[in-house]
Order: structure tokens, then sequence, then C-alpha cells
């Protein structure tokens, strides 16, 4: 069994990156850090020659947050890109992060992390619109 890593991390004090081997001497508690999504376990099974192509298969880790809204609760799936995106864009004052929306997101997921976390109303508003013109040129490409 090898441990590679999905994520950078620091394990014991040594830094690993993206696709390299931790040693599992170095890792107490394997299973808590893939089930968190820092860790994949590549069995023995696994030529060495097809490490890296195992590496590229689970290299995009998703995770499921909560979004609740009134007594429903939807559990989204989310990347790390479009976790950062969202949250980069909160952080943004209100007419640079509506600007940020109107301009540069493309994803259906980050507006929806927006639109269910941030508080400002114009923020909230424009990832709205920017979801359904998202929603309106999808149809449309498949009308055509």
């Amino acid at each position: 069994m090898k441990l590679v890593a999905n994520k950078p991390c620091n394990l014991n004090g040594k830094k690993y990156f993206i696709g390299e081997e931790v040693p599992v001497e170095e890792v107490v508690d394997y299973a808590s850090l893939v089930k968190m999504g820092l860790l994949s376990v590549i069995h023995d099974a696994v030529p060495e020659d097809n490490l890296e192509e195992c590496v590229a298969m689970v290299g995009e880790v998703s995770f499921s947050i909560p979004i609740v809204k009134g007594h429903e609760t939807i559990d989204l799936d989310v990347t790390e890109p479009q976790m950062q995106d969202a949250v980069k864009t909160m952080q943004m004052s209100a007419d640079a992060a509506v600007a940020h929306i109107r301009g540069d997101i493309e994803d259906d997921t980050t507006l929806i992390i927006i639109n269910a976390l941030d508080s400002r109303a114009t923020v909230k508003k424009a990832a709205e619109s920017k979801a359904k013109n998202l929603i309106e040129q999808e149809e449309s490409k498949g009308d055509a």
C-alpha cells in the first residue's frame, strides 16, 4: 500500500506536494486523512509505472457542503477551485464582487455558494442573475 498526497500538506514537519508519495510510517491515522481528501491510498496491485496515472484520476477532490434554506438542506458537491473562487469573491468589496461575478465566474456551483453564503443583497442578486444567464445560454445551445 502507498499513500499519495492529493493536496499540499505538512506531516511530521515534512512538506508533501500534490502527487508526491507519503511514507506510510509518517502517517499516524491515514484513514482520517483519506476521508478529508488529503491523501489517496494506492494499493500494491497498481504497478509503479501507473502511479502518476492513478494520481491524475484522483487529482480533483470534491467534498459536500450543506446549503440550508429555510427548513430544507441540500448537499452541494464542491471542488477546491470552486470554493476558492467563492471565498475570494466574498472577501471583495460589493462593487468588486459584482463585477467579478458578471465578468469572470462561469461556474454554477460557485454562484450557488456565493448566493447562499454572502449576506450582501447586491452580490446575491448578481450571482442569481448570472446563474440564470448561464442556464439560458446552456438551454439555447441545446436548442440550436
